[in-house]
């Protein structure tokens, strides 16, 4: 009945309209939709809805979410993953309590803290003959493993191969990624997280790259000017200590300051 209130109200132009269709006085009709209001309020105190890129997915958010809920038993946690435009349009659009994206754009209604940065890698196969240090102007886009990691990526790329360059393959995800370095003299850029993933497995090795891209900031956004539960700033906060405990990472002051609470 719930349900079948909230679409018909939905779908009237005035609250004595739906009152018609369901065959109760608007006084009644009122209260229910007070009533529904209620519940919506009550289930959003015990959600923390966020949103993150790819990268993060393959390196921080694993242990991040695990230690977060494992000290905050009563917070139902719902992840997407969302590019960072996208990701400012759905907390803008109060979709998302807390956004975590690398490429910052201005908002009226947002603050955007800048959390850390993170050097970004060259990645090859252990096959290919690739020796270091390399400078960029060696590098041939035409074996590239292309995946737009950021704006520092992106300007350092568009610099270097022009923005119309034709890379051997195009992605943006980062589920066959490694596959992909398997073929023959490929190569990628890469986050400094997700290069020290692909060396452990044995099959990738890390390349120094004399004059590479600058490294890549990760933010935190969320609603400007609003009360935020403490569960945003907790985290956040957890998000910052695994962060803290990952060697290719630096954090910044910035995030250490309650501009978040």
């Amino acid at each position: 009945m719930d349900v079948h209130t909230f679409l018909t109200i939905v779908s009237c132009e005035s609250l004595s309209k739906a009152a018609d269709l369901l065959f109760v006085s608007q006084p009644a009709l009122s209260h229910r939709l007070t009533k529904l209001e209620k519940i919506r309020q009550s289930d959003a105190k015990d959600l923390l809805r966020v949103s993150n890129v790819d990268s993060l997915n393959e390196s921080l958010m694993t242990s991040v979410c695990t230690d977060f809920l494992s000290r905050n038993h009563q917070c139902r946690l719902h992840l997407t993953t969302l590019r960072s435009d996208a990701a400012y349009e759905a907390a803008e659009n109060h979709e998302i309590d807390l956004g975590l994206i690398m490429n910052p754009r201005f908002s009226r209604t947002i603050r955007t803290v800048p959390l850390f940065e993170e050097n970004l890698s060259f990645v090859c196969s252990v096959s290919s003959d690739y020796k270091g240090p390399l400078v960029s102007a060696s590098l041939d886009a035409s074996d590239e493993v292309y995946i737009p990691w950021g704006n520092t990526f992106l300007r350092w790329h568009d610099y270097w191969f022009g923005p119309a360059a034709e890379t051997r393959i195009t992605m943006d995800h980062m589920a066959l990624l490694e596959r992909m370095l398997s073929l023959d003299h490929t190569w990628a850029i890469v986050p400094a997280t997700i290069a020290a993933k692909l060396v452990k497995t044995g099959k990738i090795r890390r390349v120094p790259l004399e004059d590479g891209p600058a490294p890549r900031t990760c933010y935190g956004i969320l609603k400007q000017n609003e009360k935020e539960r403490s569960w945003i700033a907790d985290f956040i906060k957890e998000f910052i200590r695994q962060a803290e405990k990952t060697p290719e990472i630096r954090v910044l002051e910035t995030s250490r300051q309650p501009s978040y609470e």
